[in-house]
């Protein structure tokens, strides 16, 4: 938490909006990018890991890198944000008990520690589409109440 402020400057947002453009933009409109896992972690901690060890800052540390004391309401936002989703699965519950069973699915990259939020939020894009196309075929084309 030291090194940010000290040595680097906070981002103010900057790999925020790119996580979410990365996360709902199909990768053939974008331009390719080659970015490690461990780049952020470099970089905002100073710190230096082997080509073998990956580290990422997770979303508390991203909260931190761009606003520092003020990242809170970003994690507010993240948790509000889980909850709309969360609110559309038991929406959806209703016509369609069983989509509650795919909620550790789901959330399953947004519980780990060390997870950033371009890979939470590339999950949850991902991982919610499978399930909506899943659940689309089983009871359009092949006639199943799930």
């Amino acid at each position: 938490m030291a090194y940010v402020p000290k040595s680097h400057t906070f981002e103010e947002g900057r790999t925020i909006s790119s996580a979410i453009k990365a996360s709902f933009v199909p990768r053939f409109l974008l331009e390719k990018r080659v970015v490690s896992v461990s780049d952020g972690f470099r970089s905002y901690t100073g710190l230096t890991v082997n080509e073998k060890t990956s580290f990422g800052i997770s979303v508390l540390g991203e909260a931190w890198v761009h606003f520092g004391s003020y990242g809170i309401f970003l994690m507010a936002a993240i948790g509000a944000f889980f909850g709309v989703i969360m609110r559309l699965v038991l929406v959806a519950a209703r016509s369609f008990p069983t989509i509650v069973l795919w909620t550790p699915l789901l959330f399953l990259q947004a519980a780990k520690a060390e997870t950033e939020l371009v890979i939470v939020l590339n999950h949850l894009a991902k991982t919610g589409a499978l399930i909506a196309v899943m659940y689309f075929i089983a009871y359009r084309f092949l006639k199943w109440r799930i």
